[in-house]
Parts: C-alpha cells; structure tokens; sequence
C-alpha cells in the first residue's frame, strides 16, 4: 500500500474503507491507488494531510491560549 495512503489513514485515524468514502472512491479504488498513485489522488491525499496537521496544530494553539488566558 502507497506509504501516503497509509499516514493519511493513521493521521486521520480512519480504515481503508473509511479513507475511501470520504475520498468519494470506492475500497477497491483505494487498493488500485496503492499500486501506482494518480496525481489527482496523491493531491487530494496531501491535502487530507495538510488539514490535518493544521487542525493539531490549532488545537495545540487554542490550549495554550486557554492555559494564558487563566492565568490573567
């Protein structure tokens, strides 16, 4: 399986199945993928990526301002 499939999974915690439906593809599709990984695909794939670090990353910034925000 395509190593980018597979940390998007992990980073979003999703199954195969799961990837797959929110890419609007089917399971077997996503198995294709892993095989030889489309340029529309791979972008879609790391943009899935991106949002996510994003979504940490503001879930680390809204905490540390909370934690600010407690002590003023």
């Amino acid at each position: 399986m395509s190593s980018l499939i597979k940390e998007v999974q992990g980073a979003l915690g999703l199954t195969q199945i799961e990837l797959a439906k929110k890419m609007g593809v089917s399971p077997a599709t996503l198995r294709r993928w892993a095989e030889e990984l489309p340029p529309h695909a791979k972008a879609h794939l790391e943009a899935l990526l991106d949002l996510c670090k994003c979504q940490q990353k503001l879930s680390k910034l809204t905490e540390a301002i909370r934690i600010v925000e407690s002590h003023l």
